[in-house]
Parts: structure tokens; C-alpha cells; sequence
């Protein structure tokens, strides 16, 4: 049994890597063809109030959240937003944070929500069992942490200040 257990681990994880690989390839390309900075200048033309821009990165953020995984997520994503967080100021640190809790939110929620499917999987429960309870943590618990994560930077860059030194999160 151990033989066909690595047989099928090395199976998914190559599926994986090809997914991150296609992912990656398609980044480069956007870089290359110069869109993150065509998307950064469409985006930054939207309004010149700073949090307006970052409301709109994490309604962004949250909708690739709810149609891939987080690492595509941010793959795809990561080149279109550092112009755009760098011409606002924002320190990478805050914009892997703002990525991380993004793309978190969206994994739980519909239509694709793989974060559900995968508790369905393990409890033996449907997904309709616990939707409801899914649905008041996204309310309550993370639309407030990525609202913190996003307009109170303090929150995201302690900790790396701390360990790191404060040059670090700049």
C-alpha cells in the first residue's frame, strides 16, 4: 500500500507543479507584454483617494480568491499589484498580508470555495451543513481582518519589524 500512497501523492503534487508552472509562464508573459503596468495605470486612474484603490484591490483580491487557489492567486495577481502598491506607498509586507487574507476570504466562498469542498470532504458532511456557519465567519470574522490588515498597516508589519528589523518592512 505504501507503493500506490506514493504513486498517488506524486501524482497530485505533480499536478500542482505543472498548475504553478502554467501559472508562472502566464506571469511572465503579462510582464513581459508590459500589462501589470497598462493594468496598474487603468487601475490608479480609477481615483486618486488611496483607500478608495485599496477597496477596490480587495474586492479584486477576494473575487481571484473565489475562482483559484491562493498561490495562482497570488501569482497571477503579485505582478498587476506591486506598481500599483508601490505608486500607493504600500509596503510589500502589507501587500503579501492583503494577499494572504484576500485570497483566503474567497477560498471559502462560492461559487468554486475548494476550502468548503475540502471540509465537506473530511467532516462527511454537505457543504449546505455548515454554508450558514461559513457565512458568519466571512462577515464576522474576515471581512473585519482584511479591513484591519489593509487600512491599519501597523498590524501586518509589527511582527516582521520585530524579527526582521524595521528596514525590512519598508
Amino acid at each position: 500500500s505504501l507503493g500506490r500512497l506514493l504513486v498517488k501523492t506524486g501524482g497530485m503534487a505533480s499536478a500542482i507543479l505543472l498548475v504553478i508552472v502554467f501559472v508562472v509562464l502566464y506571469s511572465k508573459l503579462l510582464i513581459m507584454k508590459g500589462i501589470p503596468e497598462e493594468a496598474a495605470n487603468a487601475i490608479l486612474s480609477l481615483s486618486d483617494n488611496k483607500y478608495v484603490l485599496l477597496l477596490l484591490i480587495n474586492i479584486l483580491l477576494i473575487g481571484v480568491g473565489m475562482l483559484m487557489d491562493d498561490i495562482s492567486g497570488a501569482l497571477v495577481t503579485l505582478p498587476i499589484l506591486m506598481p500599483i502598491m508601490q505608486k500607493l506607498g504600500v509596503p510589500m509586507v502589507q501587500l503579501a498580508a492583503m494577499l494572504a487574507v484576500n485570497l483566503g476570504c474567497g477560498l471559502m466562498t462560492p461559487p468554486v470555495a475548494p476550502n468548503l469542498f475540502v471540509g465537506a470532504r473530511v467532516s462527511g458532511l454537505p457543504i449546505s451543513d455548515f454554508m450558514g456557519y461559513t457565512i458568519r465567519f466571512l462577515i464576522f470574522g474576515g471581512l473585519p481582518v482584511v479591513i484591519l490588515v489593509t487600512y491599519v498597516p501597523q498590524l501586518s508589519l509589527w511582527l516582521p519589524g520585530l524579527v526582521f528589523g524595521a528596514a525590512a518592512v519598508r
